[in-house]
């Protein structure tokens, strides 16, 4: 999985947020959708399939923390999303909320976009690591069962 095939998902209630990185994700190879709002998002995550989400948590009608567990249900154990939760609120509550409602990540606005490339670049080397372990527990798996033939 390259940066050039990676796709990420935007979701702010704010214009400028989503637009600023909309035009740095492009700009760093990445396929970038966006979204306003939660049913946007979740509409996206079945249409597109996203590899990560870069989720805000405070927006109208259904905010980050219930949006990202709506993410969790519909993420696909093979091929799960990372999800890295982005807030002007930086309280140890949001914090634990995003812990608790399965985000991977959060960081604070105003966001440091090289800080945010890393954090991608981060998760993108975990899910890789994590197929590489199911590749090889699989393997064992299969040689477990042909030992005992």
């Amino acid at each position: 999985m390259s940066e050039e095939n990676l796709t990420i998902l935007t979701v702010d209630d704010e214009a400028v947020i989503r637009e600023l990185l909309h035009s740095f994700l492009i700009k760093k190879g990445y396929n970038s959708i966006v979204a306003s709002n939660g049913k946007e998002a979740l509409h996206f995550v079945n249409e597109k399939l996203p590899d990560v989400v870069l989720l805000d948590i405070k927006m109208p009608e259904m905010d980050g923390h219930q949006i990202c567990q709506s993410l969790r249900k519909v993420s696909s154990p093979s091929k799960p999303i990372g999800i890295i939760m982005i807030t002007g609120y930086g309280s140890l509550n949001n914090k634990e909320k995003a812990v608790e409602c399965g985000a991977d990540d959060l960081m604070e606005k105003p966001l440091d976009l090289y800080e945010l490339m890393y954090r991608i670049k981060v998760w993108q080397e975990v899910r890789k690591i994590k197929d590489q372990m199911e590749r090889i527990t699989r393997y064992a798996y299969k040689i477990r069962q042909y030992n005992k033939e």
